[in-house]
C-alpha cells in the first residue's frame, strides 16, 4: 500500500505527538481496550474537534449494539479480533477510496 505507519501505546500518546486535524493521518487504526483514554473516548473527542479522517476500530470485545453505536459516531470500519491481515488491507483501502 505504500503507506508510512505510526504506533501510539494510547490515546494520550497520541494527542501529545501531534495535532489531530494537522497530523497527516490519512487513516486511524484503533482499539477500544487502550490505557488511560479508552478508544471510544478518543473517537468522541476528535469527532468533536472535526477529525474528518477515517477511524477503523479493532477490538475483541463482542458488546450488543457496538457495532451500531461506532456507526453513529461515524467510523469507517469494525474489525472484530482475530481477523486476517487481509481484512485489515481491505478496510484501509476501502476508507482511502471514500
Amino acid at each position: 500500500m505504500g503507506l508510512q505507519v505510526r504506533t501510539f501505546d494510547s490515546a494520550d500518546s497520541f494527542l501529545a505527538f501531534c495535532q489531530p486535524l494537522q497530523s497527516g493521518c490519512a487513516v486511524l487504526l484503533l482499539d477500544l481496550d487502550l490505557p488511560g483514554m479508552s478508544g471510544l473516548g478518543l473517537i468522541r473527542y476528535l469527532k468533536s474537534v472535526g477529525f474528518d479522517r477515517p477511524i477503523i476500530v479493532l477490538t475483541a470485545h463482542s458488546v450488543p449494539g457496538l457495532n451500531k453505536m461506532l456507526a453513529r459516531l461515524g467510523t469507517a470500519a469494525f474489525i472484530q479480533k482475530p481477523f486476517q491481515i487481509a481484512d485489515v488491507r481491505e478496510q484501509i483501502a476501502a476508507a482511502l477510496r471514500s
